[in-house]
């Protein structure tokens, strides 16, 4: 099986027009009310260590990215790439007694993608609670040698179309 990816050719927000509409990245929103404890997210079967109600950004996504589900899932995934951005712009931490929001969005993952599976492991405070919800649905295509190459099934290796390259 070769790589997959997205169309570099497509969905490009500057000459967007109806046939060649924008294509988005697929995020979710975070919602996240609680003074104490600690929370999981999972994804496709594959849950992240407890995090704590008050994470940073940096210790959210290094648990959503350690998961193996998360990312590329090709024959070749991408090494450094970040898998998934995450923002909090209500807060500096994951959870605060009246709420905090944040979102999750998928850098690797294309198209529609399943929500992330919150479990209050010991969330406490007063009506601790953590909801997860779409915001953006996933629109980038996921296809064989992104479309822009013919697919070596006896190698696993994409020959790319002239004038494409690959990114590894």
């Amino acid at each position: 099986i070769c790589p997959t990816g997205d169309d570099p050719l497509t969905g490009n927000a500057a000459v967007s027009s109806a046939a060649n509409p924008t294509q988005y990245n697929a995020q979710q929103y975070i919602f996240c009310r609680a003074s104490s404890g600690t929370f999981t997210l999972t994804y496709l079967g594959k849950t992240t260590q407890p995090i704590a109600y008050n994470a940073k950004i940096s210790d959210v996504t290094a648990a959503l990215s350690a998961l193996s589900t998360i990312g590329l899932t090709s024959a070749m995934p991408a090494v450094g790439m970040a898998k998934v951005s995450v923002s909090m712009p209500t807060s500096a931490q994951a959870c605060l007694p009246a709420g905090a929001t944040w979102y999750v969005t998928f850098l690797q993952q294309f198209g529609p993608v399943n929500n992330l599976v919150p479990q209050s492991l010991s969330l406490g405070g007063a009506s601790p609670t953590i909801t997860v919800s779409t915001v953006v649905v996933g629109s980038k295509e996921n296809i064989m040698c992104s479309n822009r190459g013919i697919c070596d099934e006896a190698v696993g290796q994409c020959s790319c179309s002239l004038g494409f390259d690959s990114s590894n």
